[in-house]
């Protein structure tokens, strides 16, 4: 009964629109009126507590009723298979950045899909591999989706400073209007919330392969060369064909940079083809296509501009065609196809004429095969291969593997899956068998092997790699135990955690395996099934960006600006920061007020590691000695403050300083910069 009450009150609250683009100005009254309504039912809309076993990532376990207790609690229904809640993460990672010392909890509720999802340690690997620092409780008996009434992936909920829901909207791209909704709900309860942080402990990762998280790979047959998509090290990682390192491609930073291969910028590649000299790159994250040239190690951008397209025709080249979460690549001699993962079809990059288009699927995600190819409809497609005039499309949503015919572009079913039922996504499982009889867990890689006359599959959430035949659609296991681990052996003997990624040696008797979760490269040789671990040795670190985070919002900071140092080389000196609370205030003990020194490659001064940052005392005064090096420039040092008077509510202030320093200027060997924190507002 709770549940119908809750969907009830959401419909008619939570799904209207909360403001008119045609009146931006009404927003605000909206928003408040809405606020309103919903605190009218508060009681009604409160949520149960957080189930007590639940797992939890990234902090310790949370409650609604005393860690979260006056704070607005964004809650992020998800499940990592998924595109769309993929595409959600950014988002919520700039609505973390622009309200970090707000009183909003950003946390991730992982309610599973496939049943491979619900183990913790998989919920773990998917958290490190998209870079997630909020905390995120494991809903594996979906307890709190149920609760609530969720009823698709992604949902975002947002809960009043009591605990009760206060908005609600199911799909993405709702960051915008989510940023202005938070902004009016902290003006709305001001007063009643709680300013004191949640203490987090992101998760680390364990392991000490030079890769991480590599997701597909390729082999040049005639330079015996084998090519990793070391995919959260942003670059592809070059070996021979027994693992011993010759080079990368791509710097290991996040970016959308052409040029030379040590140069060039990646953010998380996923699939990768040769063709002609060229290594043709899915930079998913960049929503790019992107190739190198093999000869001159040069990198440059075939289409996408590093933002997320809507776009699902296409009929562009270079920045003015837009992408979405291109996952995997295959090549014919006159077109690369592209498994758009983002908009859930199947596109081709001509290159006579440098375009790239939609070639198969209407966008609309389902299991629906067509002879006309604009009317079939795809599932997340996130693995390609060809063979025999057929493009071989793993169809990962729908848990199936499904075909192309390249000559006349009509679609069908090879195996798992429903077909009669185009919107059944959950017809998964772990069962070899004849085509439609088969099941399948969320497969990302295939591989064609000409030798056998097979279709290789990494069926991916049952941690197995699997054989197709074309022929007769009869599925059999080659190796994988079905559970997820890390060891060789052979065949069903062996474990593999989540591999997603395959491509065929040159000797025709085994295949490269890219075992994601282990970090690891694996090799099966076909005739004894034997798995083997190739050591990829000698691989360098990838670069990492250098200075530090800030700490505060530059949009909402006080800014104030010092006198000009000293810029003499070598010149000693003191940078002295001196915060002045209200009168009748004092430091909140129970939040931890803090400053840091902003650091860069450019900064003018040298300073000791352990004088960087550090607590704010009851003093409210920092001290940071240094050594100018002679150049000019400027120095900035962050502080966040809270800060409490009895019988008020307890406040944030954020400030930056910027201290210039200057050839030149003599004498003092301590600069002094003082604010005054603005009284409280009674």
């Amino acid at each position: 009964m709770r549940r119908s009450i809750l969907l009830t009150v959401i419909a008619a609250f939570c799904f209207q629109p909360l403001f008119s683009h045609a009146e931006p100005p009404s927003a605000h009254e909206h928003i408040f009126q809405h606020l309103t309504k919903m605190d009218a039912q508060a009681e009604r809309l409160r949520i149960p507590n957080f189930p007590e076993s639940a797992d939890w990532f990234n902090s310790k376990p949370l409650s609604l009723s005393h860690d979260l207790h006056g704070k607005l609690v964004v809650l992020d229904f998800w499940t990592y298979c998924c595109i769309n809640c993929q595409h959600v993460l950014p988002e919520l990672a700039m609505l973390e950045k622009k309200f970090r010392n707000a009183p909003i909890s950003f946390i991730g509720v992982h309610s599973a899909k496939f049943s491979n999802e619900e183990l913790s340690n998989n919920i773990r690997n998917a958290i490190l591999r998209h870079g997630i620092t909020h905390p995120v409780i494991n809903d594996k008996q979906m307890d709190l989706w149920h609760a609530i009434g969720v009823t698709s992936w992604p949902t975002i909920v947002v809960l009043g400073p009591s605990g009760n829901i206060i908005y609600s909207a199911s799909g993405e791209d709702n960051g915008e209007s989510l940023s202005l909704f938070l902004s009016e709900a902290l003006d709305y309860y001001s007063g009643r919330l709680d300013y004191t942080p949640i203490p987090l402990t992101t998760e680390q990762t364990e392991h000490t392969s030079s890769l991480r998280y590599p997701s597909k790979v390729a082999v040049d047959t005639e330079n015996k060369y084998l090519f990793i998509s070391d995919s959260v090290n942003n670059r592809i990682v070059v070996t021979d064909l027994d693992g011993n390192y010759l080079h990368t491609i791509g710097c290991g930073l996040i970016g959308l940079a052409d040029g030379a291969c040590c140069n060039a910028c990646f953010d998380h590649p996923q699939g990768i083809t040769l063709h002609n000299g060229r290594l043709f790159i899915a930079d998913t994250e960049n929503h790019a296509l992107r190739v190198v040239d093999l000869k001159t190690k040069e990198v440059d951008t075939i289409a996408g501009n590093g933002g997320r397209g809507r776009d699902c025709i296409g009929g562009f080249s270079g920045h003015q065609q837009s992408l979405n979460s291109p996952w995997d690549v295959a090549a014919t001699d006159d077109t690369l196809y592209i498994a758009m993962a983002g908009t859930h079809q199947i596109w081709a990059h001509n290159f006579a004429t440098n375009k790239v288009q939609v070639y198969s699927g209407n966008g609309a995600e389902m299991h629906l095969n067509s002879d006309t190819p604009l009317a079939a409809s795809w599932a997340q497609p996130s693995g390609l291969a060809i063979g025999n005039n057929t493009l071989f499309v793993a169809d990962s949503e729908s848990s199936t593997i499904r075909t192309i015919d390249l000559a006349t572009g009509a679609s069908a079913t090879l195996a798992g899956g429903e077909v009669g039922n185009p919107r059944n996504l959950f017809a998964f499982g772990d069962k070899d068998g004849i085509g439609g009889q088969a099941r399948l867990q969320h497969p990302l890689g295939i591989a064609w092997a000409p030798q056998l006359g097979k279709l290789l599959v990494a069926d991916t959430y049952n941690h197995r790699i699997r054989t197709i035949d074309p022929s007769t659609g009869a599925v059999e296991t080659l190796a994988g135990s079905g559970a997820p681990g890390f060891s060789d052996g052979i065949g069903e003997s062996a474990m593999f955690s989540e591999p997603s990624g395959l491509t065929m040696h040159p000797d025709g008797d085994k295949v490269y395996i890219a075992d994601t979760n282990n970090h690891e490269i694996r090799l099966l040789k076909f005739s004894t099934k034997e798995v083997s671990t190739i050591a990829v040795k000698n691989v360098p670190e990838p670069k990492k960006a250098t200075g530090n985070a800030s700490i505060v919002n530059a949009e909402f900071a006080s800014k104030i600006k010092g006198t000009a140092a000293n810029a003499k080389a070598k010149e000693q000196g003191t940078l002295i920061f001196r915060i002045k609370l209200p009168e009748n205030t004092k430091l909140n003990t129970a939040a931890p007020s803090r400053w840091q020194l902003r650091r860069s490659p450019e900064m003018p001064i040298v300073v000791s590691s352990d004088q960087c940052e550090g607590p704010l005392t009851a003093s409210a005064e920092i001290r940071v000695p240094y050594t100018a090096v002679g150049n000019e420039g400027s120095v900035e040092i962050e502080a966040i403050i809270f800060y409490c008077q009895k019988e008020h509510a307890c406040l944030m202030e954020e400030i930056v300083a910027t201290i210039p320093f200057k050839k030149g200027i003599g004498g003092n060997t301590e600069t002094v910069i003082e604010y005054k924190v603005p009284p409280l507002i009674k």
